[in-house]
């Protein structure tokens, strides 16, 4: 009997230990399919944000001069060209990142020296875009369409989050030939390119070819993480696996600036300084192994103005760690005009907060808005964005002419501020761009020469 209630017994427990297998079986299967559906919707909802950008530039001999001023150019666009008789087009993608205002975020090297900037939304509809402002240090730029319907715009995540070895998505339009999702994992994070000294990129081995310039990096849940920059190819030109995007929290400060007045202001500490390291720190007076060793101080650096010295080490930029130079330049460059930062600071093995407002004198760096043909090769900057200048003055700076430029024959100078046109306040670079949206033939200019008001036409 006992032989029978045994064999009864392990019959019943195999029935069902068989069952609840199947039963988590299932259960692992109808999770699967949950969380492939779940990436397909937030995919769907991302990728709808996604814009198609063709760039049409111009090449004319008066432009010849730029050649040697990188600088102020990025030539990168160079890269994702088609060549059609006199005119050049480059192929890109961008993000919707304002749906209400129709903001799109992309490359600065997919725009290159436009003359016209076509964007192709997702459902087909093309729109012209106007320039609202770009970056060239961090290769960032805006964009905005007009009398559109019905816009997607994309969720923004933090890229400060990201871990190697996290799943990420990358959408674009590579090669012109449609919108492509591909993905991978992060590979590494806070990597170095020749191409900008201000950007710890993100790196992934999702694919991206030539046009996928300006789409998004997408973490698990569909959020802006990384802006797809550069790729590294093969002497062949084949794909390495190595993709690099511009991490989103490096931006987000830049775009508001972009936005509010159309450029970015950066701020540059004017001073120079070292790695500290191991070998550093068995020097006498250096009492750390990381963070940035000052070495010379500018006679017309912020720090100055702040009591900060030669033979100071910097350590930290708002409570976060600064290891090298690279750390400092990378982190710095989120921080634009305006903005306050605690600097830490160690000096004789004590450590101090400075808290310092962020601004400079007049950079001698100048925006070159190609996409305005009265324009070409003027330098321009916004003018005592923050009261900081002489006389309380706002307006836009002309800080070069170019002999060969259309102002340049209309008794147009460097140093000139322009305040008005046709009566329309100036204010500063937007505003600028703005009223040249609108086309207008004759153009009444007030500008301030000096200590006097001046009036000119173009």
């Amino acid at each position: 009997m006992k032989k029978y209630f045994c064999l009864f017994f392990l019959f019943i427990l195999f029935f069902f230990s068989s069952n609840v297998y199947c039963n988590l079986n299932s259960l692992r299967y109808f999770k699967s399919l949950l969380n492939n559906k779940i990436e397909k919707n937030f995919i769907q909802k991302a990728s709808s944000s996604l814009v198609s950008i063709k760039s049409k530039l111009i090449i004319e001999n008066y432009l010849d001069f730029f050649s040697n001023k990188k600088k102020n150019i990025n030539f990168n666009f160079l890269l994702d060209k088609n060549f059609n008789k006199y005119n050049l087009y480059s192929y890109g993608s961008g993000i919707i990142i304002d749906k209400k205002k129709g903001y799109i975020l992309t490359n600065s090297h997919v725009i290159g020296i436009s003359k016209e900037i076509i964007v192709k939304l997702d459902n087909g509809k093309k729109y012209l875009g106007n320039l609202i402002g770009r970056d060239i240090n961090t290769d960032i730029a805006i964009i905005k369409i007009n009398n559109f319907e019905n816009l997607n715009s994309i969720k923004i995540g933090n890229s400060d989050k990201l871990e190697v070895g996290d799943v990420i998505f990358s959408i674009g339009y590579p090669f012109n030939i449609g919108k492509t999702v591909t993905s991978g994992i992060v590979s590494g994070l806070n990597k170095k390119l020749s191409i900008s000294k201000y950007i710890n990129f993100i790196q992934t081995d999702s694919i991206i070819n030539k046009g996928n310039s300006g789409g998004a990096l997408l973490n698990s849940k569909g959020e802006l993480v990384g802006i797809n920059t550069a790729v590294l190819y093969n002497k062949n030109g084949c794909n390495l696996g190595l993709s690099f995007a511009i991490p989103i929290n490096t931006i987000n400060n830049i775009l508001k600036q972009i936005i509010s007045i159309g450029e970015c202001k950066h701020v540059f500490l004017n001073f120079f300084g070292i790695t500290v390291n191991d070998d550093l720190y068995k020097f006498k007076n250096i009492y750390n192994n990381f963070g940035v060793f000052i070495t010379k101080i500018n006679k017309n650096s912020l720090l100055r103005n702040y009591n900060i010295y030669e033979g100071d080490i910097i350590v930290s930029i708002n409570k976060k760690i600064i290891l090298n130079k690279n750390d400092f330049d990378s982190f710095l460059s989120s921080f634009v005009f305006g903005d306050t930062i605690n600097l830490g600071i160690l000096r004789k093995n004590i450590f101090l907060i400075k808290k310092i407002f962020l601004y400079n004198n007049l950079e001698d760096f100048y925006n070159f808005d190609f996409f305005y043909k009265k324009f070409y090769g003027v330098g321009l900057t916004t003018y005592n964005y923050l009261n900081i200048y002489k006389n309380n003055l706002s307006g836009v700076y002309i800080g070069y002419v170019s002999p060969k430029s259309i102002l340049y024959y209309h008794d147009f100078k460097k140093g000139d501020i322009i305040l008005d046109i046709n009566g329309f306040r100036i204010k500063n670079l937007l505003d600028l761009r703005n009223f040249l949206n609108k086309k207008n033939k004759v153009m009444l200019f007030k500008l301030l020469r000096g200590n006097r008001l001046i009036y000119n036409f173009l």
